[in-house]
């Protein structure tokens, strides 16, 4: 079909209107607000202190109505004093506060961190006249103040407004305190039944939902933007602001779980009056979920918007209805990942795709409207964004329809974006019937269309046509092109072999049928990751006395032989809320589950001056190590295993602060077979707040930074399974001329995640990785191991992000992020003289020695011009000219070159 032919169908078919919307910010939004963090006028600032800090902020904390503003924080030890720190009652400055709330109802699941709706102070009524709104956003400010996940029991919640998800607002302890910060460890944490069905129903024509020109949330996540100080008016001050964009990039940890959201009130009606409404707006950063999550959107604009930032995404996720299924071009998200994703019943198209990055998607299936695309993808301001890889899915017509399933845009418009902005177009986007660029198919069906996407620009594209009549399958499919940016061309190309191949791929295909378990093998079963709803749990809470008396939680007890005994006595381990002090390696067995209420919620961690008794018996160990098995079925779930920052100050002169080497990371993983992980922190954390970050302070307390010489988690021996939204980040000092003791790491064998020795009895699939900051040599290594597969990835910082050798069947579906490489080694702002040398040039992804390989979709943030400095100096950003993206053995990739495909051999994610 000729191109201008093509054009005219789709606009009769896609209904092309003109209509400006933007969506509603929930109505508990307040208006902005200003700290004086330092009160007082320069240069006689005052202090604020533990004491006063509350009276001086002037700003509400209370959670009476209409919520508070600002969260007060848990605070370390004082500085003050000849106390030692470890008399002290709180474990973590600025962590969890683990007092529990008099106030609240269901005393179980209070002690546990775990607030029920329908309990006292909230009482909400589980019935299908009653309004929950008021009672289930009174529980959520709860939650975050107290930092507990916010549980609704099985049943149906009728609410008549838009519930407003956010995290806490609260400020730094530095003693004084200098920093106000949105913070991970004060996320919503939503959870539903997971033995019954939670509905968050829409009340029939509740005020504000039916106006698709002013669409309105059912659940809306929205984020206030937190201003810098004026350094040239008021220097002590800083503004929330509340109305601005939506900064999804500050925050993470929000989790919406097994909830089912319902904007039908008018099931069978013509004309009904929630046309305005969308089911979720949530747009998150690392540890940002939405899993076993079902939208029912009939008759309603759009099931959910946004994406999750790699580190956390959403699995196990269905809408049925709606004009449109999801909307992921949300400005402020950066490499989406789905897994295990279901779209049906939408009227125009179930999915408008692209965000920053690569999205990636692994088993989806669309069930596609008549005659209308099913996927439209919007490019992106920068070369490469907006890329799509599509793994196991499927995309089912009931007839036959004559187009491509998969169009592209000719704007870069968002329909409906994460909050607010410039007005934006709720119809569908015009289609671009021209070269659909930036996409990667794998294992790939498509039912009667005639075509799964077109591509006719110039002699790059080459058109894969389907079948009208049945199924159409495609092994493999790769296609870029050249993107002119910054007066530059940058090319997406194809390599096989270390072969340029051009801009495009096609691998085998057929008229076979798809297994009924194409998408759901990279989802999960209620049954594989247990709960604190599970039967009898009480007996398997760490907190049972028949455990060694019981394991404390309140991070200054011992708990080491509880949680042990608990696992040596039961499959199941469940850790309340709290902090959970060890003095030695836990052990799993095989079949062990151990599960908390939430990485933020949960911690297993230790102190420093616990660590001269694990160096007693082991040199380097980890807190917490699986068997070694290849047929276990290991879970690690909702929990937080992190080592401190800082260490006991052995050495006979306290006064020394240069680093010792830290003898502790967080997990030995070596579980294969059906073994999962879900939802699991390894960063180390700073132990008593921020006070270790002053000389005077470690020196008080006898403690040093700790040198990190290990991998935070290590992979081997039969490591496999799934791991999904795992993530760490750990800024560190490196070395210089001045100070040869400063560095905090060693450079060339720490990394946050190293897989090694992982043998071949089993696959590893790795879902939405995000692994930054390190200033080490590499960041992520791929060692003497066999089929592992990462399903999404992100990184930042001025380093090798990936290092893969001597392995086999390794396979990396899509990779952005800030993330560059540096010159000459230099991992600091550092502009080389002209010219560039391309022997010294860093690598991004570093691979050697390795058959069966393959990466898609490298779409790294490409920066042109000098090197320049991100988040606050602190992390610097290479042009692209300084590095290469891809250098497998001999072969760079040029510099001005993404591949959308780059594959040796035939890799496979499990042995045959």
């Amino acid at each position: 079909m000729a191109a201008t032919t093509l054009a005219a169908v789709m606009a009769v078919t896609m209904n092309l209107s003109a209509v400006s919307a933007q969506i509603q910010l929930p109505k508990t939004v307040d208006d902005a607000f200003t700290i004086d963090v330092e009160p007082g006028e320069p240069p006689n600032e005052g202090t604020l202190t533990q004491s006063n800090y509350i009276s001086q902020i002037g700003v509400d904390t209370t959670i009476a109505a209409p919520y508070p503003k600002m969260i007060p924080v848990v605070w370390g030890p004082a500085v003050t004093g000849t106390n030692t720190w470890k008399q002290y009652t709180e474990p973590v400055g600025d962590g969890v506060d683990l007092t529990v709330p008099t106030d609240v109802g269901n005393a179980t699941l209070r002690d546990w961190g775990i607030l029920d709706v329908t309990a006292a102070p909230f009482n909400a009524t589980v019935n299908d006249t009653t309004d929950d709104t008021a009672a289930i956003q009174k529980a959520i400010e709860y939650g975050k103040y107290y930092q507990m996940a916010v549980y609704l029991p099985a049943g149906t919640y009728i609410v008549s407004d838009t519930i407003h998800l956010s995290s806490g607002i609260s400020m730094r302890t530095g003693n004084p305190m200098t920093l106000i910060a949105q913070k991970n460890e004060m996320p919503t944490v939503l959870i539903g039944s997971k033995t019954g069905t939670t509905t968050i129903k829409l009340k029939a024509q509740a005020s504000g939902f039916g106006d698709p020109t002013n669409p309105k949330a059912v659940l809306h996540y929205y984020q206030p933007e937190i201003g810098p100080r004026d350094k040239n008016d008021n220097p002590d001050k800083i503004t929330v602001e509340w109305g601005k964009e939506h900064a999804a990039d500050r925050e993470g940890n929000i989790m919406i779980d097994s909830i089912t959201v319902d904007t039908n009130s008018n099931p069978g009606s013509e004309t009904n009056p929630n046309d305005g409404a969308i089911g979720i707006v949530m747009s998150s950063a690392q540890g940002g979920v939405l899993q076993d999550v079902t939208v029912d959107a009939t008759s309603s604009l759009v099931g959910i918007v946004g994406g999750s930032g790699n580190g956390g995404s959403w699995t196990n996720v269905t809408v049925t209805g709606g004009k449109f299924g999801i909307d992921s071009r949300s400005k402020t998200i950066t490499v989406p990942s789905m897994q295990n994703i279901t779209l049906q019943g939408q009227t125009e198209v179930p999915w408008l795709a692209g965000a920053g990055g690569t999205t990636v998607v692994a088993g989806m299936k669309i069930m596609a409207p008549s005659g209308k695309p099913a996927i439209v993808r919007t490019t992106k301001s920068q070369p490469f964004f907006g890329s799509l890889n599509l793994i196991d899915t499927s995309i089912e017509y009931p007839s036959a329809y004559n187009g491509p399933a998969i169009v592209t845009t000719a704007t870069n418009g968002n329909l409906v974006d994460s909050a607010i902005g410039t007005p934006s177009d709720p119809s569908v986007p015009p289609a671009q019937p021209k070269y659909t660029e930036a996409i990667y198919l794998n294992n790939f069906y498509v039912k009667n269309a005639a075509r799964v996407l077109t591509n006719n620009e110039g002699t790059n594209g080459i058109p894969l046509n389907a079948n009208t009549g049945g199924w159409f399958h495609i092994t493999e499919y790769a296609t870029g092109k050249t993107d002119t940016w910054n007066s530059l061309d940058w090319n997406s190309k194809v390599y096989i072999s270390k072969t340029d191949q051009g801009y495009t791929h096609v691998g085998a295909s057929d008229n076979a049928a798809p297994l009924s378990t194409l998408q759901s093998k990279h989802g999960w079963t209620a049954a594989d990751f247990p709960s604190f709803q599970m039967a009898n749990i009480a007996d398997y809470s760490v907190k049972n006395p028949i455990y060694a008396g019981g394991a404390k939680g309140n991070g200054n007890a011992d708990d080491t032989a509880a949680i042990q005994a608990a696992i040596n006595a039961s499959d199941y381990v469940f850790l309340p809320k709290g902090y959970y002090r060890i003095k030695g390696t836990l052990q799993l067995k095989p079949n062990t589950k151990i599960f908390g209420v939430s990485p933020a919620f949960t911690t297993i961690y230790t102190r420093p001056e616990d660590i001269p008794a694990w160096t007693a018996v082991q040199a380097v160990a980890p807190l917490v190590r699986t068997a070694n098995d290849a047929n276990a079925n290991t879970v690690i779930s909702d929990i937080s295993i992190t080592p401190p920052r800082e260490i006991a100050n052995t050495r006979a002169d306290k006064t020394n602060t240069d680093p010792l080497p830290h003898p502790l990371y967080s997990l030995k993983w070596q579980a294969g077979g059906g073994s999962k992980m879900r939802a699991v922190q390894i960063e180390p954390i700073r132990t008593h707040g921020f006070l270790g970050g002053t000389k005077a302070n470690l020196e008080k307390f006898q403690m040093v930074p700790g040198k990190f010489i290990h991998p935070l988690m290590l992979i081997t021996g039969s490591g496999g399974g799934k791991i999904y939204n795992v993530y760490a980040q750990l800024f560190g000092e490196k070395a210089n001329a001045t100070n040869p003791a400063l560095s905090t790491l060693d450079e060339s064998t720490m990394r946050l995640l190293a897989i090694r020795d992982k043998d071949a009895s089993n696959g590893l699939s790795l879902y939405a990785t995000n692994f930054e900051y390190l200033k080490s040599d590499v960041q992520v290594e791929v060692l003497n191991s066999h089929y592992v597969t990462f399903y999404g990835s992100k990184t930042e910082e001025n380093t090798t992000y990936m290092h893969i050798k001597d392995s086999n069947h390794i396979r990396i579906f899509g990779h952005s992020g800030s993330g560059s490489a540096p010159y000459d080694g230099q991992k600091t702002k550092f502009a080389p003289s002209s010219p560039i040398e391309e022997a010294k040039k860093g690598y991004l992804f570093h691979v050697e020695n390795t058959t069966n390989f393959l990466i898609t979709s490298l779409a790294d943030q490409v920066h042109v011009g000098d090197p320049k400095w991100v988040f606050e100096n602190q992390v610097v950003k290479n042009p692209y000219n300084y590095y290469y993206a891809l250098v497998v053995d001999l072969h760079k990739v040029p510099s001005l070159n993404r591949p959308s495909m780059y594959k040796i051999g035939n890799p496979a994610g499990s042995p045959p």
